[in-house]
């Protein structure tokens, strides 16, 4: 998702963006992501820092868990990048 987000915002020559939250930022300024759906994707980056920088504190039940409740999260990101048509 982020590598998309960050593709998007190159080929709309947009700044750099200086975090993974404001690359998705960006996309919701340009109408692209829903400000509801970017809270989500916010938590979502939330527990992939977390994933990366304290691993070792992890269960993996629980993210097994969470990745199999939250699936639907990454299933509507391809539907709204789908419907996005880069010109």
């Amino acid at each position: 998702m982020i590598d998309v987000c960050r593709h998007i915002v190159s080929h709309l020559n947009l700044k750099e963006p200086e975090s993974y939250s404001e690359c998705f930022e960006m996309l919701t300024k340009e109408g692209i992501i829903s400000q509801e759906y970017l809270t989500t994707i916010q938590s979502m980056i939330k527990f992939r820092n977390l994933l990366i920088h304290a691993y070792e504190k992890i269960d993996d039940n629980i993210t097994y868990g969470i990745y199999k409740k939250h699936l639907p999260d990454i299933k509507q990101f391809v539907h709204v990048i789908r419907k996005y048509n880069i010109k």
